[in-house]
Formats: structure tokens, C-alpha cells, sequence
């Protein structure tokens, strides 16, 4: 599991590393068919206030197109339920 920090400092660092604006805030590389893993990007859990960028809405649609599993949650107890989802997917069938 890994996850992008998202202050000015490590902004700057991320920019020069490479990391691309609108790159989901938390992902999570196990896979679980049929996704390849899961990400997620995270908003305030007030709708009102925390809104997708056309670029995270870009980033989400382009990593569902490839396999994986990209959701938003609403606040840290919606990316929880998402996780326990993601964890609850019954691979006993895949090969």
C-alpha cells in the first residue's frame, strides 16, 4: 500500500520526480480479480466542499480503462468501506 503526500514540499519533490497532477491520493497493489489493484482518490467528506479535478477525473477513468479498481471516497470512513469491499472480491474462481 502506498499513498501520495499531498503538501507544498513534497509537491515540489513529486513534480521533479516525475509524478503527474491528478495521480490518485492512495493505492493498493494487490490484486484482486479482475483488477490489478486499487486506487483511490480521497475528497473531504462534505461533497460541497472537495471536488475531482479534470485531471483526477481523467487519472480514474484511464486506470478503470486498464484493470484496475479507481474509486473516490468521501472521507476516511467511505475509503474504508471501499477497501473492505475491494478485500471482500472472491477470487477462489480465478486461476
Amino acid at each position: 500500500m502506498g499513498g501520495i503526500p499531498s503538501n507544498g514540499v513534497r509537491m515540489r519533490q513529486q513534480k521533479l520526480a516525475g509524478y503527474s497532477p491528478g495521480c490518485p491520493d492512495l493505492y493498493i497493489y494487490e490484486a484482486r480479480p479482475p483488477y490489478h489493484g486499487l486506487m483511490i482518490e480521497m475528497k473531504v467528506a462534505d461533497r460541497r466542499k472537495g471536488r475531482l479535478s479534470n485531471s483526477q477525473a481523467r487519472w480514474l477513468r484511464e486506470l478503470n480503462e486498464r484493470g484496475y479498481c479507481a474509486r473516490v471516497a468521501w472521507g476516511r470512513w467511505h475509503a474504508k468501506e471501499i477497501i473492505d469491499w475491494y478485500f471482500d472480491i472472491d477470487t477462489s474462481d480465478a486461476s
